[in-house]
């Protein structure tokens, strides 16, 4: 039977984008922010828990977001922080390798050229002044995407609502998920479910119910947990 790799529960690997990435930085330097609190929760639930088919997860983080960590450290110092804060023993750095880079001059370049890019950049809010920056930028989130691609995470988490997600809907291969507690069943400990349907109007700013609000309407006042984790969880 094939695994359903859009349900959380399944989500085996995982790509980390860069905004998330100093979020969980932020979170272990004591932010009190609750969207950077959610981030260190997922994230720990991610790393610390197996899928619902009982395959260990597997965190993955692209050498162009480790080229994004603009500190006087050496690579291996970098590497060994993330390491830390990541706290798993599945941590996977994923190159931008040969094959990724043929992929990405491939599928990319009708979306690379200097009209399309300053196309995509006017359509991202972007002013004409500001191309130049907003090339570099769109140029390293479609790497970090293609690297997503070719070695074929399950889902990339990013904060990143204005430029990264909509670029993402250019490729279908991998799903693209916002790392926003209200986008997310979830518990103080644990994370269930994320709504994929109610993506638009977050980010458009349309009000909806959010999955929490919705279980605790439909849980009765006389139960002491409004969530209850599942059994693999336990």
């Amino acid at each position: 039977m094939q695994i359903d790799r859009n349900k959380y529960l399944n989500w085996r690997t995982i790509l980390i984008d860069t905004g998330v990435l100093f979020a969980l930085f932020a979170s272990k330097n004591g932010s009190t922010d609750l969207k950077i609190q959610f981030i260190n929760k997922l994230i720990t639930h991610l790393c610390k828990y197996q899928t619902g088919e009982k395959e260990d997860r597997i965190i993955q983080i692209s050498a162009i977001t480790i080229s994004e960590l603009l500190t006087k450290e050496s690579g291996q110092e970098k590497i060994n922080r993330v390491l830390k804060i990541l706290d798993s023993d599945n941590v996977e750095f994923l190159s931008f390798d040969i094959e990724t880079a043929l992929e990405f001059n491939i599928r990319l370049q009708p979306y690379l050229q200097g009209d399309a890019l300053h196309q995509k950049a006017k359509e991202l809010g972007f002013k004409t002044q500001d191309y130049g920056m907003a090339r570099q930028w769109i140029s390293k989130d479609y790497m970090i995407a293609m690297t997503g691609i070719t070695k074929k995470a399950d889902v990339i988490l990013t904060l990143d609502k204005k430029t990264f997600y909509p670029l993402y809907k250019e490729f279908p291969d991998t799903k693209c998920i916002l790392a926003y507690p209200e986008l997310f069943k979830h518990s103080e400990q644990f994370v269930f479910e994320y709504d994929y349907a109610n993506v638009d109007n977050f980010i458009n700013n349309i009000p909806f119910k959010t999955l929490n609000e919705i279980a605790e309407e439909n849980t009765p006042a006389t139960q002491q947990s409004l969530f209850e984790p599942p059994s693999e969880m336990q």
